[in-house]
């Protein structure tokens, strides 16, 4: 991750502080710690030697309570850092989110399309079939007609060659006879045959 230059200068002017309020301190505790000379004991009453004194404390005691604020900045401002990371990711999963969202939009787009198309499809399919259907149903109602007249033509033919068939054995009957009466008056016609 580059190197946050806001970040670096918070830095810098955090060690600054620290180095301003290091020197305060150490200052601070001198006024508080020395001893005043025979002049300044003389020419200093003891309230203003305690009034120093007492101001060099209040300035530690502000010096920690500044210190103390310092290290809030500075967890606060790796909190913010955290949060600008989470912030981060989360706009990157957004976005993911947007593009997962579009990716659904157009399979769903896809599928009505489909869907249309099949029912469309199915739609003719079933037209298709029904008139396969009334047109099989036509042709099975022709079938049977026409294989009815095949019947019909058919015992017309039986009928028909039944009659020649009676026809034919009534005529050859009477031929057979006519031939055997004629055979048998030709044998009697013969000589040498006797009566």
């Amino acid at each position: 991750m580059p190197a946050d230059p806001d970040r670096q200068s918070t830095e810098d002017s955090s060690k600054e502080n620290e180095a301003g309020l290091s020197a305060l301190r150490k200052a601070a505790i001198k006024l508080r710690d020395a001893k005043p000379s025979r002049l300044e004991r003389t020419l200093l009453s003891k309230k203003r030697i305690t009034a120093q004194r007492d101001f060099a404390g209040t300035m530690e005691k502000a010096i920690a309570e500044l210190r103390k604020t310092i290290g809030r900045v500075e967890k606060l401002e790796r909190e913010l850092s955290e949060l600008q990371s989470l912030t981060d990711g989360f706009r990157e999963l957004r976005n993911r989110l947007a593009h997962r969202e579009t990716e659904l939009m157009q399979f769903r787009e896809k599928i009505e399309r489909w869907q249309t198309e099949h029912g469309s499809f199915e739609a003719g399919l079933r037209e298709e079939i029904a008139q396969l259907g009334s047109g099989q149903a036509a042709l099975r109602d022709e079938l049977r007609e026409r294989f009815q007249q095949l019947l019909d033509e058919q015992r017309v033919c039986i009928r028909q060659l039944s009659l020649r068939t009676s026809e034919d054995a009534v005529l050859a009957d009477r031929a057979r006879r006519a031939l055997e009466t004629r055979l048998e008056e030709i044998e009697r016609r013969l000589p040498g045959k006797p009566e």
